[in-house]
């Protein structure tokens, strides 16, 4: 028993709270010890492994990549490219600096192949830097770099694409236009010679019709003019639908300015034969023109003579004009087959020029390396741990278990009698152990639950700072509350 002063005077302080939850004092005394422990026994960081996919976008038409993985690390590590790339990121850095940065990025770059489940084809770009949003800027620019140097080489590839199928095209139709006029030779010819086996048949009245001249229009003019009636046709409904700069509207210009000619420089009346003169020489189709004579794959044999008259050569001549339709119509296909691709690669063209083309992913940390607790860290944390949480707990036991009553609730709790009333008693030494030693575990509680709020404190700004520190805290959060106190190192110190 003491004194009631001395009673009431202790009675108004907090350690019975304390007693009250014994084991909250010992959770965050263990866990203050724990957190500080894990943040300082860590091995020496080295730096992160910082990831970002370039990879093709849904609009991009080609399902290949236009450079292979070693071609684009050359080119990624390219001085011109890292030169130009520290200076978005870093301007205000010195020329020694931003050189040094240069060759850790030359050292540190990394290019690996990546296909995504969509099998779109692209690249997946590693960076390993001490600092992790630095090297997170370094890498979106890079990343930006690249996707627009993909996105002109697809360009620059369908226009290359375009060009070939022009050509091809206009190769094709050179031989088209051979094998026509070919064809259409052998059909005079054969034409020619049923004629000259007409004349020769000993007709009284074929001769007395002879000696009158008879007007009649030539066949050649005839086809001719069909032909350009034709090519008429043709070049307005060309002009119908595209341009007058369009390639197959000049093509089709230029015919019918060559069918034209033809057609003036051909008589429309056939020459007059006069009776019991000379035989009449064999007509003759359309030349051929010197560029189609030299570059055209078809030869043409003529029979036309005026002793090979026999059914030998109407039957050659007949199997002739068969071959050269075979070969006409496989150049028609042909020409038809590239005009739809010509097309096709036109329209991709104009595709690649509104479309995405390639896209890149948000930032990740792939690794890290260093910077971890080790096994025996861990096990050196949880037995220091361990080790406050049993001494805090011996202390909440002495401050209850004492054996000295310093105030009426505690006589009223131990005594098994009613307390009728308090007769105050002067003592010249009172017991102050157990207050003593509840204002100790107060103040360690305090300290502990200080060291834990700082702790989340931090770790909040970290992740607000840095967002790729985030989905961390799922995967590995002893490997992410490093990384946020060390962010706040490089903060604070620099």
């Amino acid at each position: 028993m003491h004194d009631g002063a001395t009673a009431r005077r202790e009675s108004g302080l907090g350690p019975t709270s304390a007693a009250a939850h014994p084991l909250v004092p010992i959770l965050l005394v263990a866990a203050a010890i724990f957190l500080i422990v894990l943040i300082l026994a860590r091995t020496p960081l080295q730096g992160y492994v910082i990831s970002q996919r370039v990879q093709a976008a849904a609009d991009r038409a080609a399902t290949n990549t236009p450079l292979a993985t070693d071609q684009v690390a050359a080119w990624l590590k390219a001085d011109a490219v890292l030169a130009s790339t520290v200076q978005q990121v870093c301007p205000r850095d010195s020329l020694a600096a931003q050189t040094e940065l240069i060759a850790e990025l030359a050292r540190s770059l990394n290019v690996q192949p990546h296909e995504n489940r969509e099998n779109r084809a692209g690249y997946q770009l590693n960076l390993q830097l001490h600092d992790r949003q630095l090297a997170s800027r370094l890498l979106s620019k890079l990343s930006e770099s690249l996707t627009s140097q993909l996105k002109h080489l697809d360009l620059s590839e369908t226009q290359l694409l375009v060009q070939h199928y022009q050509k091809m095209l206009a190769q094709a139709r050179e031989e088209e236009d051979s094998s026509r006029l070919a064809l259409e030779r052998a059909r005079h010819e054969e034409l020619t010679i049923a004629m000259q086996n007409s004349e020769r048949a000993p007709l009284a009245s074929a001769a007395t019709k002879s000696n009158t001249p008879v007007d009649q229009t030539n066949p050649a003019w005839l086809e001719l003019q069909q032909k350009v009636t034709a090519a008429q046709a043709r070049l307005d409904q060309l002009l119908a639908a595209r341009t007058p700069q369009h390639p197959q509207v000049i093509e089709a210009q230029s015919r019918l300015t060559t069918l034209l000619e033809q057609l003036d420089q051909t008589p429309r009346e056939p020459a007059r034969v006069e009776p019991k003169s000379e035989p009449t020489p064999a007509l003759r189709g359309p030349e051929l023109p010197e560029s189609a004579r030299s570059q055209s794959r078809v030869t043409v044999r003529l029979i036309s003579s005026s002793g090979e008259n026999s059914p030998n050569a109407t039957n050659a001549i007949a199997r002739q004009i068969q071959n050269l339709t075979a070969q006409w119509t496989a150049s028609t296909t042909r020409r038809s087959a590239l005009e739809r691709s010509y097309t096709d690669a036109q329209q991709q063209w104009v595709r690649g020029l509104n479309a995405a083309g390639w896209e890149a992913s948000a930032v990740w940390t792939h690794a890290q390396q260093g910077g971890r607790a080790t096994p025996f860290q861990l096990l050196l944390a949880g037995v220091l741990a361990a080790v406050g949480g049993v001494g805090t707990w011996r202390l909440v036991q002495l401050a209850s278990r004492s054996g000295l009553l310093s105030n009426v609730s505690q006589l009223q709790d131990t005594l098994p009698l009613p307390i009728l009333g308090e007769v105050p008693l002067s003592t010249s030494e009172p017991q102050r152990l157990p207050a003593q030693l509840n204002k100790h575990l107060m103040w360690i509680s305090q300290l502990s639950l200080a060291v834990v709020i700082a702790v989340f404190i931090v770790c909040i700004w970290a992740t607000s700072s840095d967002p790729n520190l985030s989905h961390h805290w799922t995967s590995d959060p002893l490997s992410a509350l490093g990384q946020a106190f060390d962010l706040l190192h490089q903060r604070v110190v620099g």
